[in-house]
């Protein structure tokens, strides 16, 4: 099983490949439209990463991949949503190990 994210920002993606998740970097509708069929025949992916600017512009595709991939779908900030209450990546992560 391997994480996994679609990201619309170079910088997150970046850094949670340093993570250890791979990713596809998606800059338009055309090709998150591309990459959508991939990520979902990939049976290896147990946790799919998106950025919270992908879900808000293309939110049919993000209940897409809810509904019909085998796998645990994260949205989680980037620098573009940042403004937003409880949006620090501290508090993104204190929320998920349950600190």
């Amino acid at each position: 099983m391997k994480m996994f994210m679609l990201s619309t920002d170079r910088d997150v993606l970046t850094g949670m490949r340093l993570a250890g998740a791979d990713g596809i970097f998606v800059s338009d509708e055309n090709e998150l439209a591309a990459a959508v069929p991939k990520v979902l025949k990939d049976d290896r992916i147990g946790v799919l990463l998106l950025n919270r600017t992908l879900e808000e512009k293309y939110p049919s595709y993000a209940e897409r991949l809810r509904k019909e991939g085998d796998f645990v779908v994260t949205v989680i900030p980037d620098f573009a949503t940042l403004d937003k209450p409880d949006d620090s990546i501290t508090q993104y992560v204190q929320k998920m190990i349950g600190a």
